[in-house]
């Protein structure tokens, strides 16, 4: 099966003591200090306002850089709190303080003087309430809170230890945040010398190290590579605080209309008992209760419980909201006329023994979610380290004690709300528990 790219989401930029060769126009380039040894060289330029502004800010960088497109790849939500690592003189940290969805950046830079001209300019620009300047250090940006996204723009060969200085930064991060490094193409006409650029391949291996996924790759920029990645976290992340606070955004994940192909599984059906195994904010559970049935929904997050309970009782629904460890919860034997697991993932297959026995006979299982091919943002489970989807016929295997109805795996596009186009492949599988021939 092929792979997918999909939209992107982060950007970092660092200026390390060095000036960022991001930001270099076309044609200039920065020789390495005397001093520099291996993978810790540095480009060392001190900046000057008044020599480097208006090459900076040219007006014909945006002819490359596509500064607008790439900040639309980024997908900004409201409310969003963003690191702009290596700020420069605010290239890409002014077009975001003055996005529509109104984000606190922070332009973090390493050079002093350029934090005191970043300081003039926000003041000048009256840019002071949403974009705050941050004195960075060499193994650190200095962030006085965590954020959503980080973006750094060819800055990426600046620094020194990139495995160390990306392993730290995850602790600056929220739980979902991404990192997006855009960084030069060896063929590009400007930029680095030749031995401080790196193929994608060698970016993505320095941020696997450090504990980073990558989620999207763009090819648009004609002199740049594009790549966004999201952390790993190990083993202690805590599930309910991760998904409390995706629950609790403006705009939170899987919300909005049922599942399709579970309107589509049950049309026609004798409403009964049904569980929802992962109910997140109700969109199946609270569906399934206007259509009759009798609902039990069972999440981690406590947000996500009163959420559905306050919805609920406001639309005089009968839906049961539990809170629990979907790995604990008692699912019983034969309780269920039906049972829907959407986007669980390895939590439907690690269980996928219990969710056959909690079948009724002549019960239904609807599982939907992504295929493990997806890079996706959509896909945002990936980001706590879970698998992202299910592997090609993996739950024909697993619920192979079910006779399978359906089973597809398709390929979908959609717009996203920044209108770019996303591109992602689904597994939808609809399987019956038979009954026991009568003797």
């Amino acid at each position: 099966m092929r792979r997918f790219r999909i939209p992107a989401l982060l950007r970092l930029l660092f200026v390390a003591t060095t000036f960022p060769a991001s930001e270099l126009a076309v044609g200039q380039s920065v020789s390495p200090a005397p001093q520099a040894q291996g993978h810790a060289q540095h480009l060392h330029r001190e900046f000057d306002p008044k020599r480097d502004l208006a090459r900076l800010e040219d007006p014909r960088r945006e002819q490359w850089q596509k500064p607008d497109e790439v900040i639309q790849r980024l997908n900004l939500r409201p409310g969003m709190k963003i690191a702009d690592i290596g700020a420069g003189t605010g290239y890409f940290a002014v077009r975001l303080a003055r996005h529509q969805t109104a984000p606190i950046v922070y332009a973090v830079d390493i050079a002093p003087e350029m934090v005191k001209f970043l300081r003039e300019r926000a003041a000048k620009e009256n840019l002071t309430d949403r974009l705050r300047i941050v004195q960075g250090g060499q193994t650190s940006p200095n962030l006085p809170e965590a954020v959503d996204l980080v973006l750094v723009v060819n800055t990426y060969h600046h620094i020194a230890d990139r495995v160390a200085y990306f392993r730290d930064l995850a602790s600056s991060l929220r739980p979902e945040a991404r990192v997006a490094i855009v960084d030069w193409k060896k063929d590009a006409p400007m930029g680095p010398p030749v031995h401080h650029r790196f193929p994608p391949e060698q970016i993505h291996s320095e941020m696997t190290r450090a504990g980073y996924r990558l989620v999207e790759q763009h090819d648009f920029l004609p002199h740049q590579h594009f790549l966004v990645f999201t952390r790993i976290p190990g083993p202690e992340v805590d599930a309910r605080r991760f998904w409390n606070e995706a629950y609790s955004r403006p705009n939170p994940p899987l919300a909005g209309p049922p599942s399709a192909i579970l309107v589509e599984a049950v049309r026609g059906l004798r409403p009964g008992k049904a569980l929802d195994f992962g109910m997140g904010l109700g969109r199946n559970a609270l569906w399934l209760a206007s259509q009759g049935w009798e609902v039990t929904g069972v999440d981690i997050s406590d947000v996500a419980v009163e959420k559905v309970k306050k919805a609920a009782a406001e639309r005089q629904l009968n839906v049961e909201a539990v809170l629990a460890d979907l790995r604990e919860y008692d699912l019983g034997e034969e309780k269920w006329d039906l049972i829907v697991a959407a986007n669980m993932h390895d939590l439907t297959v690690e269980n996928a023994p219990r969710l056959i026995a909690a079948l009724k006979p002549g019960g239904l299982l609807v599982v939907e979610g992504f295929h493990a091919d997806v890079r996706t943002a959509t896909n945002f489970r990936a980001s706590v380290g879970i698998p992202p989807g299910h592997p090609t016929n993996q739950l024909v295997r697993v619920f192979d004690g079910l006779r399978i109805l359906r089973y597809e795996d398709t390929m979908n596009v959609r717009e996203r709300q920044d209108r770019a186009p996303q591109t992602f492949s689904r597994v939808h599988l609809i399987a019956y528990k038979e009954t026991a021939p009568a003797h």
